[in-house]
């Protein structure tokens, strides 16, 4: 299989230019091979950094963009690659360190995918356990972050002394929100985060297959 340097689309023996991203197909094909495909960039760059620990290769996190002229929208894909001899190790190792986060965002290359659930079972969560939640997170708070900094005011922040007094924590932040943190991914799916100050517990709701019903539920505790 060839496969795009630079947007990682399958190529044909006969293609000389790109058909998706409109590149030069260089004569001799790539090195390397693409092996999942992710939708969120802290979920991506975390199994990153978790194949270069476990891999004796070289992994590359690339990008793919995508823009849909009647809906008048643009997302991003997030691909991992390694050298076509690595492959097949490289695939191997992903599945298990998805198959450990549970995490419903991968999409393998080469292997069939599981069966869709139409409803998933409750799962909780301990605090060493958070590995597909604490990215959400952290997108969400990365997205709303402007929105966050302009009422500053509410928190009682005037600087990093009142910081450091009282203790503002994303976990704090996050709860005086009174409606639920939405997430929207492609696809028509969502997720949304409820924080409950009282009971140190988030609620995460997710639309995992687009029909706009929320078929997955996780509570996590804060910890504190």
């Amino acid at each position: 299989m060839s496969n795009c340097s630079h947007c990682c689309h399958e190529l044909t023996t006969s293609d000389q230019l790109c058909p998706h991203c409109g590149e030069t197909v260089p004569a001799s094909p790539t090195a390397e091979e693409p092996i999942a495909r992710f939708t969120n960039i802290a979920e991506a760059g975390y199994f990153h950094s978790e194949l270069e620990g476990h891999l004796d290769c070289e992994v590359h996190l690339k990008t793919q963009d995508h823009f849909d002229a009647p809906s008048a929208s643009w997302w991003t894909d997030y691909i991992l690659t390694v050298p076509t001899t690595d492959a097949d190790r490289a695939i191997a190792v992903l599945k298990q360190l998805v198959s450990d986060t549970d995490n419903s965002d991968f999409h393998d290359f080469g292997i069939e995918s599981a069966p869709d659930r139409a409803v998933l079972p409750d799962v909780t969560q301990s605090q060493d356990s958070r590995i597909h939640w604490m990215p959400i997170v952290l997108t969400l708070a990365a997205g709303t972050f402007v929105v966050w900094a302009t009422n500053q005011v509410q928190f009682g922040l005037r600087g990093q002394a009142d910081r450091d007094v009282n203790g503002i924590s994303l976990w704090d932040t996050m709860s005086t929100n009174e409606e639920p943190w939405v997430q929207k991914l492609p696809g028509g799916r969502r997720r949304e985060i409820s924080v409950s100050p009282d009971q140190d517990i988030a609620i995460l709701r997710e639309d995992t297959d687009g029909d706009g019903i929320l078929d997955r539920v996780s509570h996590v505790h804060s910890g504190q």
